[in-house]
């Protein structure tokens, strides 16, 4: 058989307590067009039959191979693990409460490969809610999208839906150039927002502009127990800055963007004093 000169890809999945949902998700992986691919389950110290889903549907798959943690991580640390065991050219974090259309990888791959300066392929998604509605999102990048502060800026300003591309297929050298994600002050809260903006300052990211992921809220989403209250997001504003410093590129570039920053942050700052001090109507 001739081998296959695609770049390979890894859909990198953290589970815990999905067993309810997941061999959706799961059956949406297995059903990509995309030939150069395997699936790499990580499953997070369950204390449902997240495991045993996994382990049957891998056992009738050999793309799928189930990694079962003996110490809870957490949603970061799961992440993360499945990341260091990543051995491909792209990677995606496939979420389990998320299902895939068919082309997905196809597509985003396609992206990508033609995209040599781009650092993530994404497209837009939709999103099923508790109450049964549903909403198409879309996140759409700065006019100038080679210029990698606009990139930081946008996202750090939270415009659109600045999470979509958390869901999109990234160069895995990259994701492993930056560590993965990290938790800061505020836990793991919104997490992705500091690994977006430090993936942002690599290089370009390229939208798909139609629905190729199927978001679905369950009454146990971790985001929906998030916080947002000022001192959570000062703590992710933090987070998101050293990010910046982190980031392997120039001083100028990264002092440019921590001035940006740190003029949006006093900026949102005096808007939220003034309208803490207005009189209740």
């Amino acid at each position: 058989m001739e081998k296959d000169s695609s770049p390979s890809v890894v859909a990198c999945v953290p589970a815990w307590n999905a067993q309810d949902f997941i061999e959706r998700t799961l059956i949406s992986l297995a059903a990509q067009s995309y030939r150069n691919f395997r699936v790499l389950i990580s499953v997070d110290q369950s204390t449902d039959a997240t495991t045993e889903v996994c382990e049957r549907f891998a056992a009738k798959d050999k793309r799928f191979e189930v990694l079962r943690q003996t110490r809870r991580l957490g949603w970061i640390g799961n992440v993360n693990a499945l990341l260091q065991r990543a051995e491909s050219d792209y990677c995606v974090f496939a979420f389990h409460d998320d299902t895939l259309e068919p082309s997905f990888l196809s597509e985003l791959a396609a992206a990508l490969k033609t995209n040599p300066t781009a650092v993530l392929a994404y497209s837009d998604m939709d999103i099923s809610y508790l109450d049964g509605s549903l909403k198409k999102v879309s996140y759409c990048a700065p006019d100038n999208v080679s210029d990698p502060g606009a990139r930081a800026q946008s996202i750090f300003r939270r415009e659109d839906a600045w999470y979509v591309p958390h869901r999109g297929l990234f160069r895995t050298s990259i994701g492993k150039k930056i560590g993965g994600l990290r938790k800061h002050l505020a836990g793991e809260f919104s997490a992705d927002q500091p690994w977006l903006i430090h993936l942002s300052l690599y290089g370009e990211f390229v939208r798909v502009p139609k629905v190729l992921c199927h978001k679905h809220f369950m009454k146990g989403s971790l985001s929906l127990k998030w916080k947002y209250g000022p001192c959570h997001m000062s703590a992710l504003g933090l987070a998101c800055a050293t990010e910046v410093l982190r980031a392997k590129v120039p001083l100028l570039l990264r002092l440019r963007v921590l001035s940006a920053f740190l003029i949006y942050g006093a900026k949102w700052l005096i808007f939220r004093r003034a309208n803490l001090r207005k009189p209740a109507s």
